[in-house]
């Protein structure tokens, strides 16, 4: 899948995560019969050859689609829920940008969002929010509003603290959609 920046607004984030979701049937447990060595192997180092990212392994693949999909379900919630003054968001789905953000968006009236988006577990949780937030503040001085997406089961109790003024953390449900949304 080629990275590139998608405009979603309400009228297309609905059709934009049926045609991703609906590229994720392709996957099969083709590691399934395997064990040990052999299935460790196949998992980091044989390409899924399916779906969004057919020349990455499945460990990598795992991480890019459960990125995008925090990305996405975590868009259509902002949208449906009016949180910003925003009526689009530019993402850019993939995992790897050349310096940019995971979200972007801009009103008529100049004021800028920018965001950053992570598939984490609860143990990497606080140390990826640490770099997530570094990157949020160094690069974008001039955006009055900074998010973090992230995927709600990877927030510990406790692991909240030190969410710096102006910044947001929108906790999403990949499966059903929902999201909670939490300012610092």
């Amino acid at each position: 899948m080629c990275v590139q920046a998608q405009t979603l607004t309400s009228n297309n984030i609905a059709p934009v995560i049926e045609r991703y979701t609906s590229s994720l049937a392709c996957f099969s447990a083709r590691a399934s019969a395997l064990s040990g060595l052999a299935l460790l192997r196949t998992l980091q180092r044989e390409p899924v050859g399916v779906g969004p990212y057919p020349s990455l392994t499945l460990l990598e693949a795992a991480n890019r689609i459960l990125s995008d999909l925090v990305i996405l379900h975590g868009v259509r919630w902002l949208l449906a829920h009016s949180c910003f003054p925003f009526e689009s968001y530019t993402v850019e789905l993939g995992g790897v940008r050349a310096g940019g953000f995971d979200v972007v968006a801009r009103n008529a009236s100049g004021s800028r969002l920018i965001g950053e988006a992570a598939a984490a577990s609860p143990a990497s949780f606080r140390m990826r929010k640490r770099r997530l937030l570094k990157k949020l503040w160094s690069r974008a001085a001039n955006a009055e509003f900074r998010i973090l997406l992230v995927n709600y089961d990877a927030i510990a109790h406790g692991a909240l603290r030190a969410l710096p003024a102006h910044h947001w953390l929108v906790g999403v449900d990949i499966e059903d959609g929902t999201a909670t949304a939490i300012r610092g």
